[in-house]
């Protein structure tokens, strides 16, 4: 059989956007790349991969990856005109997704399908024929009858859009300007000395490039992303001062240099996209278990690694979410062989070693934070691994095969548990939105001014830290909640002790309260009975269960107490809850989802269960 191969060309499907590699093609667009191997066949066409984000197919905004399908789809389809259909295929935090685009409809997506408003609508409706093809999870389980149908689970969290980042620096390409970083197979250890600082600062740079405006700002981030004889030569007379030893005067002199004479070399010298990082502790292992088949280890310091800080921007909790073994399961000869094996050595030390990808998310605030809300983390795990050796070159067992299923669950963990709670200023936007005016955010303004040497300065500070006047009504909030009895009949799980928790402003020194009224009350959560007993077992453990809860603001007003204070009234309406078992605060990888429920959105009549009294054999 003849069949044709052929190369796709960069200068034609691609354009200037795309890189071809010496095994495959892609193209990049906002934040998204999709490729395939640069040598395919019209007879075997192959699936693409689609690497980003992927929580934007499933948004009603997502005309940007659609069109980068449409262009490496429609390249193909032009070489190869009897392809009438083509898949993509990829994973985005251990969730696996594809789809099919077809040549009839132009290799594009039709709008995203709105997410169903009640937790009694499946997500995953059957798709009628008329209906193009939407991004569904890779092995999907057979469709259940209605009347055996679990209860519907809402969509995945979407993810909150990170700012736009006009591509820097790579780590790599970064480090060797102040010196050299330990690696280990091209990823890096983590560490807190300057050189790390440096990288923060460089990050924070280049996603909030008007921190130069900040006369403060502006000299502590050249204190970093210069050399130190750059420094020294920008210093000039006032090299070796601290900053509080120079006027007013002397500072603005500095920072207008940097900001006109500094600027274009600091925009080269930007640092941005994940970094490969590893880290390592010795374990010694515990004594063979002839009933569990394992040697029981403890993993838990490679979540005491190094965590650099600048300002407020840290690395701190990189590996949270990373699933950590508990033991080493082998037969008996293989332990015996091991044990004689570290006997012989001299040395019973072995090595736990975690490598992932990270990319740190920035604080509200750069310079300095009120709020104690903990930006997010975003890691992902290449390897968990058990070495022979203090250099990592020689693995005894890799852990990442056997904890897979686990990891996914905890990434998906990590995932709603690093949602932004709002705060102050989240909320001033959005009572502003609801009223049609800037009331809020002027008596903000007044708050942090009242009594103040120079109220009109203070007001502009607090207006440049709140940004935009007006912002979203859907609220975050997190908290802690008890439970009572589960009702077999109803299938509901009464709620004792809601507490829901919101922010302080983040970038304001300026007292705040909040009087929230929720609509319907959350008195009581539908559940299977099978869910109620996970959440009866796990009060055991812990009787006060944490949750996170989105909200609408339906109404809003604000008063001013007294000075340097605001306090807000406002109702709102609950959408969805997620509520997780362990205590509050623990790492995502000791957390699993009990419950993710899409609330009602309005109390509902219920009729009479006369009839119907009987509980589940």
């Amino acid at each position: 059989m003849f069949c044709t191969t052929f190369r796709i060309a960069a200068a034609g499907i691609l354009a200037a956007s795309a890189v071809a590699a010496k095994d495959r093609t892609e193209l990049s667009a906002s934040g998204f790349t999709i490729w395939a191997p640069s040598a395919i066949s019209c007879k075997s066409p192959p699936e693409f991969t689609l690497e980003g984000p992927a929580v934007v197919l499933f948004s009603d905004d997502r005309k940007a990856v659609v069109d980068l399908v449409a262009r490496m789809a429609g390249g193909l389809g032009k070489s190869c005109p009897d392809i009438d259909a083509l898949t993509v295929k990829g994973s985005f935090r251990g969730i696996d997704f594809s789809f099919d685009v077809t040549r009839d409809r132009d290799w594009r997506l039709d709008p995203a399908t709105p997410a169903p408003k009640s937790a009694d609508t499946p997500v995953a409706a059957v798709t009628e024929p008329a209906v193009a093809p939407q991004p569904v999870a890779a092995k999907t389980a057979p469709a259940k009858t209605a009347e055996a149908a679990a209860p519907a689970k809402p969509a995945e969290p979407v993810v909150p859009e990170r700012p736009k980042v006009a591509p820097g620096l790579s780590f790599e390409q970064f480090t060797p300007l102040f010196g050299s970083v330990a690696s280990v197979r091209g990823h890096f250890a983590l560490g807190n000395d300057r050189i790390w600082q440096r990288v923060l600062a460089a990050r924070a740079y280049a996603e909030r490039p008007q921190m130069l405006n900040d006369d403060q700002m502006a000299m502590a981030l050249v204190e970093q992303m210069l050399t130190p004889a750059e420094h020294q030569q920008l210093m000039g007379p006032y090299a070796g001062k601290h900053l509080s030893q120079l006027s007013v005067f002397e500072r603005r002199d500095l920072a207008n240099r940097i900001r006109t004479q500094l600027k274009p070399g600091l925009d080269q010298r930007r640092q941005t996209g994940p970094i490969k990082v590893y880290h390592s502790v010795p374990v010694q292992l515990g004594e063979y278990s002839f009933e569990t088949g394992a040697f029981p280890l403890n993993a838990s310091g490679l979540r005491n690694h190094p965590g650099a800080q600048w300002n407020a921007v840290s690395l701190r909790n990189a590996f949270d979410s990373i699933v950590l073994p508990s033991e080493l399961k082998t037969s008996v000869e293989q332990a015996r062989q091991l044990d004689a094996y570290l006997r012989s050595r001299n040395d019973t030390r072995l090595y736990m070693a975690v490598f992932a990808e990270i990319d740190p998310e920035l604080p509200p605030s750069i310079k300095q934070s009120y709020g104690n809300s903990r930006p997010g983390m975003h890691t992902q795990l290449v390897q968990i691994a058990l070495f022979a050796d203090q250099g990592l070159s020689q693995v005894l067992y890799d852990f990442t095969p056997v904890l897979k299923a686990r990891q996914q669950q905890a990434d998906k963990a990590a995932l709603y548990l690093g949602q932004p709670i709002s705060g102050g200023e989240d909320f001033v936007r959005a009572v502003n939105a609801i009223n049609g005016n800037e009331a809020a955010a002027k008596a903000l303004a007044d708050a942090y001014a009242l009594g103040q040497p120079n109220p009109d300065a203070r007001r502009a500070e607090a207006f440049a830290a709140l940004g935009e006047t007006k912002g979203p009504r859907m609220m975050s909030f997190r908290g802690t909640l008890r439970i009572g009895t589960y009702d077999p009949v109803r299938k509901v799980m009464p709620l004792q002790g809601l507490n829901a928790q919101y922010q302080q402003f983040d970038a304001l020194q300026l007292g705040f309260n909040m009087r929230n009224t929720f609509f319907p009350n959350l008195t009581e959560l539908k559940m299977t009975p099978a869910e109620a007993a996970q959440f009866t077992q796990a009060a055991q453990n812990n009787g006060n269960f944490e949750f996170r809860l989105s909200a609408e603001m339906v109404a809003g007003n604000f008063q001013n107490v007294n000075q340097n204070y605001l306090e807000l009234i406002a109702t709102h309406r609950p959408v969805r809850i997620q509520v997780f078992s362990g205590r509050n605060g623990e790492a995502a990888a000791e957390r699993t989802i009990l419950l993710d429920a899409e609330l009602p959105s309005a109390d509902a009549a219920v009729p009479s269960l006369i009839d119907a009294l009987r509980l589940d054999k």
